[in-house]
Formats: structure tokens, sequence, C-alpha cells
């Protein structure tokens, strides 16, 4: 059975190989990516970097590159011509649009969840089988999850990504025939709002485990490491407050990633308690892992995140919330620590237990390492091609 596979995230790039793989790839309708083992050398070297996590080993003939969406999401809004929300929906519209033009009758749709209603419905004239890949919590979950702490930190309004094309998000996850998403977590907060059990199947992620590897720290520093949007979503307050309060010895807490402007007043509040560096391109985070000790992502909502992947695959326990759907495979006390939410106290408990015992810290490092590097994409591609099989569709 034939598939077309729509998804402006490129680690999608290993499911479309995957399908490939498999025999059934019809098309590949993707971003901007790396066809070639080798990028030219006139290429920006900031570009490149970039563009090495979108290599793509599928055949040009199945893959259509759409260039404007991305183009119009990133380039207006950093010359200030319009807002970055403005410029995902954009994106996210555009790339539906011209995907739903160009798709050949494919026995099966799969596409992620916000870039696929107008194809969608095309694909239902001729009967197909409609996939919804969600990457995220169900976008009530996170409505109610970030409106709950909007109220708690006096917000004037809740900072909830995705606001201008949720209702589009919904209508696709009502067109589909089944929805993907990579978490038991996540697929709790799509039964909790009415969705059949047997609709929604999880399929984890992976990791490029290739290139994130467990590395000797040098130096004595304690190094708390996070590293992805600093957002009230992610709970970097809560981890901030922690480490604030225990006033480690020779430690340092290293932000990595760029900053929601809605965070900016909360980042002011605990100036030089912290080390920020901007987004860096993939290839770039390793040195941060192999100099950190031990990875904090206290989201309040996570499907999830890859982050977490990599650092596990870089020998750092982890320390995740439970509203973290990485606890699927992360066990408290053995690659880290699982906390609830909200939880300044339970945070600094698990901080310090690792600060305070290098043989504790030594053991949730190997165990990490072991958890990390089994996380391979190549076995997200065969869990998917199991699960389409599974479903009868190849």
């Amino acid at each position: 059975m034939s598939v077309s596979l729509l998804s402006n995230i490129p680690h999608y790039h290993r499911l479309a190989e995957a399908f490939d793989r498999a025999g059934t790839l019809d098309q590949y309708v993707t971003v901007c990516s790396q066809m070639q083992e080798k990028s030219s050398p006139l290429v920006p070297s900031k570009i490149r970097k970039k563009m090495l996590s979108r290599r793509l080993n599928v055949s040009s003939d199945k893959v259509k590159q759409l260039f404007l969406p991305e183009g119009l999401q990133k380039i207006p809004p950093q010359l200030g011509f319009y807002s970055p929300e403005a410029g995902a929906y954009l994106n996210n519209y555009l790339f539906d649009y011209f995907a739903s033009r160009s798709i050949p009758e494919s026995r099966v749709v799969h596409f992620v969840n916000s870039i696929g209603l107008l194809t969608a419905r095309r694909a239902k004239e001729w009967g197909a089988t409609i996939i919804c890949d969600s990457r995220q919590d169900h976008p009530l979950f996170q409505a109610d999850v970030l409106g709950d702490e909007a109220k708690r930190c006096g917000l004037p309004a809740p900072c909830i990504p995705n606001l201008s094309y949720r209702d589009k998000m919904l209508r696709e996850l009502d067109l589909a025939d089944h929805i993907v998403v990579p978490s038991f977590h996540t697929k709790r907060t799509f039964t909790q709002r009415g969705f059949q059990d047997h609709k929604v199947h999880v399929l984890n992620y992976g990791v490029e485990t290739h290139l994130f590897q467990p590395a000797r720290k040098t130096d004595g520093i304690f190094r708390v490491l996070y590293t992805g949007q600093i957002a009230y979503r992610k709970g970097i307050q809560y981890l901030l407050e922690a480490f604030t309060k225990l006033k480690l010895p020779n430690a340092e807490l290293l932000l990595v990633g760029g900053i929601d402007p809605a965070f900016q007043s909360v980042l002011a509040r605990y100036e030089g308690h912290f080390t920020h560096i901007p987004k860096l391109p993939r290839h770039d985070l390793l040195s941060q892992y192999g100099r950190s000790s031990v990875y904090v992502l206290p989201s309040l909502a996570d499907a999830y995140p890859i982050s977490v992947l990599e650092a596990l695959a870089s020998g750092l326990p982890v320390i995740i919330s439970e509203n973290t759907g990485s606890k699927d495979i992360v066990r408290d006390g053995e690659h880290g620590f699982i906390v609830p939410i909200c939880d300044v106290e339970a945070i600094e408990k698990a901080l310090l237990a690792c600060c305070e015992s290098p043989q504790l810290l030594a053991k949730l490092s190997e165990n990490a390492a072991v958890l990390g590097q089994a996380q391979t994409w190549e076995r997200y591609g065969s869990d998917a091609i199991a699960l389409y099989q599974k479903l009868g569709l190849l």
C-alpha cells in the first residue's frame, strides 16, 4: 500500500526513509533538506551545520521540498515585519496548501499535526486512510496547563503556543482515521479528551546515537544543563528557583536556547545565577552535553523531547517532570529522577542527590548512556513499519 508523508520537521526524514526502504513511499513533502552526503563549500558554515540535521536518504524523485513556507516563517519576523506567531501561522497554512495540490492519490496520507487540514480533506475524496502525527500533547491539555501557570504567575494572558492555528490542529485530529503520538503520556492527554484508545498509537522517537555519545567530563564543576526554548511551558522558572535556593558550591546552571520574550522578566529576576548560550545547531550541542553533569527538563507539558534522548545518549542523568513523555523509558532512581510539575523542592532534592554523591551520579550516568544508545532512529523506523502492518496498512 502506498504512503504520502508530509512533514516540516526534519526528524521525520527518518520515517520517510523507513517507508522508502519498505517500498511504500509515494511522495515525501518536506522542508529544504540535504539530499547529498556533502554540501557545497560555498555554503556558509552556519547553514552547513544546520543542514547536517536535515540529511535525507530518499530518492529525489519521491521528495518535494517546499522552500517558501519556511522562508516566510523565519525571515520576515527577524526583520520585524510581523510576529513569530504570524510566521508560524503562514508556514503551516502555506505548507498544507502547496502539499494538497501536489501529492498523488496514495492509499495512506500521513502528516504532522498542523500542516494537513487541506491535504486530508482532499485525500478523503479519493478514500485515503488519514494518519495525523501529533508531536505535542493535545492542544487543549496544553491550554489548560499553561492557563493554570499563567494564573499562578500572575501573567495578563496565558503563554500558550500555537493559538493562531489551534483550531486547524483540532479539525485535523477530527478528520484522522488514526492518530500517532510519541508517548503514553501524550496518548493519555488525547483519551482524556474523548479519543478512543484504539485510535491513538504510540511511536517513541529516536536519536542520532552515532552523533551523541558519552564523553569524559574534564572539569570539576557540577554543571546543570537545559537545552531548548526558554519558556514557561518548559518549567524553567522552577529550575531557576531550585538552583538559586540550593547555592551549590562549584556549580553552574547552563541554559542553551532561544528566549521566549514573555519569559525575559523571569530571567531578569535570576540574573547572575545562570549562564545563557543562544540557540545552537545540533552538532554544536555535543560539547555542552559533554561538559555537563546532569540534564534538567521540568516541563509543564512535553510530549517526547528529543533533547532528553540526546542527553541520555551522551551519558547524562536526566531530571524530568511527570508531564514529560520521556518517562515512558526513564526509570526514577535508575536513569535520573522524575519529579512533579511546578515542584521546586523536588527539583532541589534531585539536584542535591546528584551533586552530593559522585558514586550515584556515576551510576546514573552509566545507566543513562546504555538507555540512550538503545533509542536509535532505526528502531523508530522499524516500530513505524510494525505499526502500519498491525493496522493493515502495509
